[in-house]
């Protein structure tokens, strides 16, 4: 029998908006979906609090210093240090993310030490589709070997914390786990499911994440999907459960259906390349 824990940094209440509020629902309905039994999560926000398999923890750091201070505070407390003691696997969840509802069972059939998506899997909830594209780095969100997350790390993309989990997961992982044990994902059945949002801050650009639908900055937005190549569609398996639910969130906060994204079909990248070579010539 293998024991998953999740970890998850909660979005801090004043910074949710209400897109991001709908998808923290989804993301722990695909957890408490789960088909095997042995799981827990760590969600590190702003209450002490347990409910079934989820554990809350507070933290009230403020800046980037007092965040990793607080999080040695945080994985040095007793109920903390017994919750990754029961754990054989460890698994860093954004709480904008899902996933895959069979994933643990999967996983548990095997022997590793990082199972992983080779094929990284997007969801663009403003238009419902989802593709998959090789990275040459381990996802963020992947299943490590307890020992292998907490073990030291100070190479490229080291944090203060000095352990794997927390490194910088496009510089650190691939490295650190050549010559290991890695199990990688089939395709059609991939760990999770990564949701991109014009409401998260990555996709914004900005300091802040668009509140309303009217503050979206639809050019940036659409620049940075094009960032993800061409949008083929991708057939998975798992996440047709959480379609509705995703294209219900985009339409309460947005006020329209999902729409097809301009820039990002296969004539958009064939047209890109053809320019690009018209450039260098």
């Amino acid at each position: 029998m293998k024991r998953f824990l999740f970890i998850t940094h909660l979005t801090p209440r004043a910074k949710r908006t209400p897109l991001r509020q709908s998808l923290i629902g989804i993301y722990e309905k695909a957890l408490l979906a789960q088909s095997y039994p042995h799981w827990q999560v760590l969600q590190i926000g702003e209450e002490e609090k347990r409910s079934g398999n989820f554990v809350e923890v507070q933290t009230t750091a403020g800046t980037r210093e007092e965040g990793f201070e607080q999080l040695r505070r945080i994985y040095a407390r007793p109920d903390v240090r017994e919750l990754i003691s029961a754990a054989d696997y460890i698994i860093k969840l954004d709480d904008d993310d899902i996933i895959s509802p069979g994933i643990l069972e999967k996983a548990a059939q095997f022997d590793f030490d990082c199972y992983y998506d080779e094929q990284h899997t997007f969801y663009d909830i403003s238009s419902g589709i989802i593709t998959q594209q090789q990275r040459p780095w381990i996802a963020s969100t992947c299943i490590h070997r307890k020992v292998c997350a907490f073990d030291r790390y100070t190479g490229p993309g080291a944090s203060p914390l000095e352990n794997l989990l927390y490194s910088d997961h496009s510089k650190a992982w691939h490295t650190y786990y050549a010559g290991k044990k890695k199990q990688i994902a089939d395709p059609a059945y991939p760990v999770y499911l990564r949701v991109l949002s014009p409401s998260s801050i990555t996709s914004s650009t900005g300091n802040a994440a668009p509140e309303t639908f009217r503050d979206v900055a639809f050019d940036r937005y659409y620049a940075y999907l094009k960032t993800f190549g061409y949008w083929k569609p991708a057939a998975v398996n798992g996440f047709d459960v959480y379609k509705p639910l995703l294209s219900g969130a985009w339409e309460k906060f947005s006020g329209q259906k999902q729409m097809p994204v301009p820039g990002t079909g296969f004539a958009d990248r064939v047209s890109d390349r053809i320019r690009s070579l018209w450039k260098k010539s």
